[in-house]
């Protein structure tokens, strides 16, 4: 990774502490032991914003049930398990809005209902969070359901300069899926409702920058369609293998 030269004034105190870990095996030179412990620290910033994006149409997903558990009991479940602590819906207004607050409230959740007058896509809808979202964000579709080690997943995507990490599983078909071609972890190349034989495909959930929000232009609308296949090709965005449950609900 190409590496950018700067310069700091820091207090005396502060540099002998910053000496201090210096022990010429892991760490030989005090621009090492600052890029260490700057490292350190960011690690520590641990991701706890989700925001889930639905279509109105597919709120009703939601009160499925897998395994004597609605869909939404799982997603909260799931992400709480993962240390998320404040969660976005952004979605139309629909008459079981309500139901899936009454949910959400019954849980130590921080929940913010986002209402879309006019659902013109992901862009759009993520768009309206422009302002609020200042650090790393995980980001779902609410149609999909992942059970996996998401706190791993953070901590890849804490450890790389890529402006998305994309959750990937593998399907015996790709259609209706959007697919992905890889090196390494690195995506390459992403291609929107391909259908192929078995094929390593998008499982719906992310970990973004906020620098994802530069990407958005008048022009777009779709993340999957407009935004994504850029990033990949421009190698901002690397892939992870979820190995959990996946299933997906909607169209």
């Amino acid at each position: 990774m190409r590496k950018e030269k700067i310069t700091i004034s820091v207090d005396k105190p502060l540099l002998e502490m910053i000496d201090s870990t210096i022990d010429n095996v892991r760490v030989t030179s005090r621009s090492q032991a600052i890029s260490v412990l700057l490292q350190q620290a960011l690690e520590k910033q641990y991701i706890t914003k989700a925001i889930i994006l639905l279509r109105t149409s597919h709120i009703p997903l939601l009160f499925h049930t897998v395994e004597g558990k609605t869909v939404l009991e799982k997603q909260i479940a799931f992400l709480q398990e993962n240390g998320i602590t404040d969660v976005y819906l952004i979605t139309g207004n629909h008459y079981q809005l309500e139901t899936v607050q009454s949910v959400f409230r019954k849980h130590d959740l921080g929940f913010h209902l986002i209402l879309e007058k006019e659902q013109k896509g992901n862009v759009h809808a993520l768009a309206l969070l422009r302002d609020e979202l200042h650090s790393n964000f995980v980001l779902l579709n609410g149609d999909t359901l992942n059970l996996f080690s998401l706190k791993k997943m953070i901590h890849f995507h804490l450890h790389a300069d890529k402006v998305v990490t994309i959750g990937l599983a593998i399907s015996s078909s790709s259609k209706g899926y959007n697919t992905v071609e890889l090196e390494g972890d690195q995506i390459v190349a992403y291609k929107k409702n391909i259908a192929n034989a078995s094929s390593v495909i998008d499982a719906g959930i992310y970990i973004c920058k906020p620098t994802l929000f530069s990407s958005f232009t008048k022009n777009t609308a779709i993340l999957e369609r407009d935004v994504l296949p850029r990033l990949c090709s421009g190698k901002h965005a690397q892939g992870y293998f979820t190995y959990g449950e996946y299933k997906h609900f909607g169209e």
